[in-house]
């Protein structure tokens, strides 16, 4: 009687109801309890909505190396200064082995597995996956995700590099590649890191050939299919940069330089923080070694209020550093961190992206905390024949 009632609410009402439900096994579990309420939350519409909704947690994805540096696993932590850790989560398949994750949008993690191998889009919250079309290849290979709401759709960009630059676009909407630009010449072709997506444009850093410390930002429009170069300048030698989208409109832009310690080893240290508006104008840059008393070591992303996180150099109380890039204010994190374990922080939320993608499968991605109990069976079955013999030694003795 109580189903019947409620499947005689009208569809939008319903969906009012139904959104206010967090992303997780309740909203979930509300597709089990007649076939209206499984139409609502499977169509495009409400998961639509859902995203929209004011009421999203806001939560961090870290991506982590294991000590040997042969696996990688996620996890979902709280975005506060305790960073508690909410799910720890397997790739899906059954290794983890080579897995690189090159973005996180709306709930969705970007990922690939091997060198030139498929790329694949994971939803956590849901246990859903994804493998995209195959794709062509010219060589190596750097990827960005995003979502563009002008079309209500999410983005999967590729830059291959061979004599010249290929760009292609991937739409989840169609699912399907377009080809934006190929093998348009360029001096900087270098595409070896993670696109960063800002209004229409991606960026990516490239080091200059035959100049030592000096390095530069390739934007693609990936409307009009112009490359503009913006020459980073900076009074150190810098050994690498890393790019991600601050807000919608900006990018921010970290760098680091090499220092070694008093016994001559080579550390790398973040050295400077920039911004750059939508048409590649600079807001600010910040010499984060004068505006932080911190020995800041790398940056591994930002915080859902736009703040950046640092790991600390090798010390006895290495952590995590969180800094204000607009008042240059600095606050230590996390204390104690494994930081050699810790490759990037990405900005999370829960959502039912993929839910309705006929596409998409249902990932198994066991919990790293109850793996134990998946593994204890076959222990057991492995260690009968050790104890049967050493009852029988016993017996005998």
């Amino acid at each position: 009687m109580q189903h019947s009632t409620m499947d005689c609410l009208p569809e939008d009402l319903l969906m009012q109801i139904l959104v206010k439900i967090p992303c997780n096994k309740s909203i979930l579990r509300c597709t089990s309890v007649s076939k209206s309420w499984y139409s609502c939350i499977k169509s495009p519409v409400f998961i639509t909505l859902h995203l929209r909704r004011k009421n999203n947690d806001q939560y961090l994805l870290c991506d982590f190396k294991s000590p040997s540096g042969r696996d990688r696993y996620v996890s979902i932590n709280n975005d506060t200064e305790s960073l508690a850790e909410r799910n720890r989560l397997l790739f899906p398949g059954e290794q983890s082995y080579g897995m690189v994750v090159h973005g996180c949008c709306n709930g969705l993690v970007c990922y690939t597995k091997t060198y030139n191998g498929p790329i694949w889009l994971w939803n956590p919250a849901i246990r859903r996956v994804k493998e995209l079309p195959r794709y062509k290849d010219h060589g190596r290979s750097c990827f960005g995700l995003w979502f563009d709401k002008k079309v209500n759709d999410h983005m999967v960009a590729k830059i291959s590099t061979g004599q010249g630059l290929s760009v292609d676009v991937y739409s989840l909407r169609t699912n399907s590649w377009k080809t934006i630009t190929e093998r348009v010449p360029a001096k900087s072709v270098s595409a070896d890191r993670d696109l960063a997506y800002v209004d229409g444009k991606l960026h990516w850093p490239v080091g200059r050939k035959g100049s030592s410390g000096s390095w530069m930002i390739c934007s693609l429009d990936l409307k009009t299919g112009i490359l503009r170069e913006t020459l980073i300048s900076w009074n150190k030698k810098l050994s690498d940069l890393y790019l991600t989208p601050l807000g919608e409109h900006s990018l921010a832009v970290f760098g680091s330089t090499d220092a070694s310690d008093s016994e001559g080893w080579a550390a790398r240290r973040c050295c400077m923080a920039q911004a750059y508006d939508q048409n590649m104008n600079k807001l600010y840059a910040i010499d984060l070694e004068r505006a932080t008393s911190y020995n800041l070591h790398r940056v591994v992303g930002l915080r859902n209020n736009g703040e950046a996180l640092f790991l600390e150099l090798d010390s006895d109380d290495s952590g995590l550093v969180c800094c204000n890039t607009t008042t240059k204010v600095s606050k230590r994190f996390v204390s104690r961190l494994q930081y050699y374990k810790l490759q990037r922080v990405r900005p999370f939320i829960e959502t039912l992206i993929l839910l309705d993608d006929e596409d998409a499968e249902e990932s198994i991605t066991p919990n790293l905390s109850r793996l134990w109990l998946c593994l204890l069976p076959y222990f057991l079955f492995c260690s009968a024949p050790v104890f049967l013999v050493l009852s029988v030694v016993f017996n005998f003795y």
